[in-house]
């Protein structure tokens, strides 16, 4: 594949794009997170849909998607090893672990079983290629022992984990709470808080106790008003893109967004399927 090509956004030649075909599907991403902390949200505008995923168990076998991403789902429905695609773009394949709200020692050993038993297999397709860990940046603590836990016991070895501090548009509705006694003109307090948002959060996230831990997070983006249209997780695939070591899979990922309309279309067709035909599990 074309480094030129994939890493500057030019048109893919007819043999990249049959490169990208045959890796289709085969980017794996696990996200954690804690309820609510707006996963379904990042993986739909990943994706460019605003539809749900389809969900496929370990065998293939399409599964009800209740529980899935679900913060109210009952607990006993979820399983790491569930595979979420989105038909808009289903050169991704992605797995939900419900984080470590409560501290669970369940939780903790599913994700490491998972990440060892990824790391396992031979094929490229079949191995997990990064976390995406979203911290909710929406109340007081976004630090918790869920976060101490995983980032001191979780070894992810080359698997690069991208720490996502979603929400934080909530960070900047509290700046702009403190904010409104100070300011002379209301109508400029939204632009002062965002600015006073973004240079606190600059200020406290190289301090952050998470970064001390022993296996810190390579990369980190902020989100924010991921509920509107125009919102986008571009930096988020740049990053992630970033702190891989494997640079064919970081031309990989970015093919993928590049060319996403063109493997929608062959998903619907019928061309790509997540069968045994490419050795997807």
């Amino acid at each position: 594949m074309s480094t030129d090509n994939t890493m500057t956004g030019a048109a893919l030649s007819p043999e990249d794009l049959e490169e990208v075909r045959l890796y289709a599907g085969k980017f794996r991403i696990l996200i954690i997170g804690r309820a609510n902390a707006g996963k379904t949200t990042i993986l739909q505008k990943v994706c460019k849909t605003n539809e749900l995923p389809e969900v496929f168990d370990y065998a293939g076998y399409e599964v009800d998607q209740a529980g899935i991403l679900d913060p109210s789902a009952r607990r006993g429905m979820h399983d790491i090893n569930h595979r979420l695609v989105f038909k808009s773009n289903p050169a991704f394949v992605f797995h939900d672990s419900r984080g470590f709200e409560s501290g669970g020692v369940d939780e903790l050993e599913a994700v490491k079983e998972f990440i060892a038993e990824r790391a396992k297999h031979e094929e490229l397709g079949d191995q997990l290629h990064a976390i995406w860990y979203c911290l909710p940046m929406d109340n007081s603590r976004p630090i918790t022992r869920a976060e101490e836990i995983f980032f001191n016991e979780v070894g992810t070895g080359r698997v690069p984990v991208i720490l996502i501090f979603t929400k934080f548009d909530g960070f900047v509705k509290s700046k702009f709470a403190e904010i409104l006694d100070q300011v002379s003109d209301w109508s400029q307090a939204p632009a002062i808080a965002l600015k006073e948002a973004i240079a606190d959060f600059e200020k406290l996230q190289p301090s952050l106790a998470i970064y001390k831990y022993k296996y810190p997070p390579k990369k980190h983006v902020r989100l924010q008003d991921m509920d509107q249209p125009e919102a986008s997780c571009q930096e988020l695939i740049e990053q992630t893109s970033a702190a891989l070591d494997n640079r064919a899979l970081a031309q990989i990922l970015i093919a993928t967004q590049q060319n996403s309309a063109i493997l929608s279309t062959a998903w619907a067709m019928g061309k790509l399927t997540l069968n045994y035909s490419l050795h997807i599990v």
